[in-house]
């Protein structure tokens, strides 16, 4: 709403009337987040971009151009293929183990449990221990660089586990996949929200979990047909072709570029991006503006002790919170071991297909979502349809473990004669068992990790990087993953305790609470960043 007295100034875009205000003052700033607009460009500029129209560009070049920006995002994200592979790397060595446990140098290698949980535990340790550093990073040398980088850690940690002859080796290869998988996520996610337009942000911003369930999923098929040392060569072939042949030939962030003072060279990306309908000073000046603020003291310390920036970081830690406590990244590990606790035991390699498939669909449902739900209600109606899928898996599990769904129901005649006798014999020891809905936990588990990765798994990862301006994006987004990644290291180790104290139903039954206090939590402290400019 513009107040009354207030200088506006009128576009008239296809019939429809744009009215916005001439200046704000700094409250007006701090309230909404932007940069106070103080000249008739400088609106005239921000509103058309926010609006897509980039000087009455005809819809389909603007689509046509849209479509060119996905393709060249979906070639930035294949480095996430090898994030997928790397977590489900663990399902095809440990399925290997069970028949022959030799390794490519003749040795025998043998996990205890703890070695085994320890292969997936050392990827959060190590991932989450990265990203402070992988942050100040991508700051520094820019977006591009790290993208090829990562490779080293890469291609060391697979070379490990492909050559592996105890399993303290394999350990050793799974905590450089870790660093590596930090370094490419904090310059990729990075990367995707400053080169995507604002209307396909989001579908971007989806990409890289998109490509991560490609990869588990090709991970797994190729598991049954070579043995797990050389799907760890394989995964190292596809880093190094990602890292030397795709990677040289995408252009640097045009955001990065315009902070870092190279105009010249973000004139030329933005003029490939953006089409020749828009004005590259106004962008640049943009781009500029946003960052003035925030640049002029990108130190760490100076950056944590802005209230603004600390009030966003805890707002997305509390939706990594409540991400991982509703069970979305409980689900993606223990799949398996939920359906065999739940009466329902199904092959290891086939439940893990169907684990990873369906987490697959879901990303790409929340591909086409995003941008016209909006982030606020993806998380919504993601949280709601897993808090539903949690209570009924725990209503099951309950009736199970006390072997009725219904109390046994006698009917005592109080006369003798026929219908009184037909009663008696159709409702005596009646009961429905829970063997007759043996579908019910696969579908309540299915439906829990399509919609966790509908929203609310993907949404606080892409939010710890829109929330921040372009200076210091990369340093408070590691800092945020960080404490992601902790909190989902947390929630695995906590299973089996909360498994036994709560019971298995009372599990469930937690995880539903936690989603269901989620949506709250959703519309009172997120702010929706769907059509809006990044930081």
């Amino acid at each position: 709403m513009i107040s009354s007295g207030t200088p506006v100034l009128t576009h008239v875009e296809k019939g429809k009337e744009i009215r916005v205000p001439l200046h704000t003052d700094e409250k007006s700033e701090q309230a909404n987040g932007t940069p106070s607009l103080t000249s008739v460009e400088d609106v005239t500029a921000n509103q058309l971009a926010d609006s897509g129209v980039h000087n009455e560009e005809p819809t389909f070049q603007r689509n046509l151009r849209y479509a060119k920006q996905l393709l060249m995002l979906i070639l930035a994200t294949q480095g996430h293929v090898n994030l997928g592979m790397i977590v489900s790397w663990s399902n095809a060595l440990v399925a290997d183990l069970r028949v022959d446990n030799a390794t490519l140098l003749g040795t025998q290698i043998a996990f205890t449990d703890w070695e085994m949980d320890m292969t997936g535990s050392l990827l959060f340790i190590s991932t989450a221990s990265t990203f402070p550093f992988a942050g100040w990073l991508v700051a520094r040398v820019g977006r591009r660089r790290p993208m090829m980088l990562f490779c080293v850690p890469g291609v060391v940690g697979w070379t490990f586990c492909a050559l592996a002859s105890d399993q303290k080796l394999v350990l050793v290869g799974r905590y450089f996949t870790g660093v590596s998988a930090a370094i490419l996520g904090a310059a990729v996610r990075t990367y995707l929200v400053e080169v995507a337009d604002t209307g396909i942000r989001g579908a971007a911003s989806m990409l890289p979990e998109v490509m991560k369930g490609l990869g588990a999923i090709a991970i797994i098929a190729a598991g049954m047909l070579m043995p797990w040392y050389y799907l760890a060569f394989m995964c190292g072939a596809q880093i190094l072709f990602y890292s030397c042949v795709i990677v040289p030939f995408l252009p640097e962030s045009p955001s990065y570029l315009a902070v870092a003072g190279e105009e010249g060279e973000a004139r030329r990306v933005l003029r490939s991006l953006r089409g020749p309908a828009v004005s590259l000073d106004k962008e640049i000046q943009k781009l500029k503006e946003e960052n003035r603020r925030s640049s002029s003291d990108s130190s760490m310390w100076a950056i944590f002790s802005d209230s603004q920036v600390v009030k966003r970081i805890l707002i997305i830690t509390g939706i990594f919170f409540i991400s991982n406590f509703s069970g979305s990244e409980v689900i993606r590990v223990n799949a398996t071991r939920m359906l065999q606790t739940s009466g329902l035991a199904m092959d290891g390699e086939k439940s893990t297909i169907v684990v990873f498939s369906v987490l697959l669909c879901g990303n790409i449902v929340g591909f086409f979502l995003l941008d016209r739900l909006g982030r606020r209600w993806s998380v919504a109606l993601s949280l709601v349809l897993v808090a539903i899928s949690h209570a009924a898996m725990g209503v099951y599990v309950y009736f199970d473990e006390t072997d009725n769904v219904l109390a046994t129901v006698d009917v005592v005649p109080l006369e003798s004669g026929n219908m009184t006798s037909r009663l008696n014999e159709y409702f005596t020891n009646q009961s429905v068992s829970t063997k007759d809905f043996t579908w019910v936990p696969l579908a309540c588990l299915m439906l829990a990790a399509f919609s966790a990765n509908l929203g609310v798994a993907p949404v606080p990862w892409i939010l710890s990087v829109e929330y921040f301006p372009t200076s210091i994006r990369s340093q408070v987004m590691g800092v945020s993953t960080m404490i992601g990644n902790l909190i989902s290291f947390a929630v695995l180790q906590a299973y089996s305790p909360m498994q036994a104290a709560f019971t298995q139903a009372g599990l469930y039954w937690s995880y539903a609470s936690v989603a269901a206090l989620g949506i709250i939590y959703t519309f009172c402290f997120v702010q929706e960043t769907k059509g809006r400019r990044v930081g």
